[in-house]
């Protein structure tokens, strides 16, 4: 079984089950996290990522970010629709939920991921919908 079950299991919303699978997964697949992070273009040049991942929610956005012109980048639903991603090492910006299944699903694919998420916590509300959600 993949989660812990018992009483207080049982009372999780499904949004709540799947914020704890997320994190149990981004650990298990050792994706470094960093939380109180705001992005700029000089953190993400620092950590030497082959490519940026923009996930800022189920409504793609660019952020007005000086420089953000001047890196390779792509939208989180360019990774979800499979497209290819060239590069082993991956930055994500936004620890929501969905860039945290950008973040896993790169991971599984054999990538190292840093996920970047200026809150102190990753995966959001437990309102929102997953991005898988979102496609079906």
């Amino acid at each position: 079984m993949w989660m812990e079950e018992g009483p207080y299991f049982d009372c999780l919303t499904i949004g709540e089950r799947s914020g704890i699978y997320l994190k149990t997964m981004l650990r298990k697949n050792k994706v470094k996290i960093h939380l109180n992070t705001v992005f700029n273009v000089d953190a993400i040049n620092r950590v030497h990522s082959d490519i940026l991942v923009i996930a800022r929610g189920m409504e793609p956005c660019i952020p007005d970010v000086k420089g953000l012109n001047e890196i390779p980048f792509i939208q989180a639903e360019d990774i979800l629709d499979k497209k290819n991603i060239l590069g082993m090492n991956i930055a994500v910006i936004g620890g929501g939920r969905v860039g945290c299944e950008v973040a896993e699903f790169m991971a599984l694919d054999g990538k190292r991921v840093m996920l970047f998420e200026m809150m102190k916590e990753i995966h959001g509300s437990k309102e929102q919908k997953t991005a898988n959600e979102a496609f079906i």
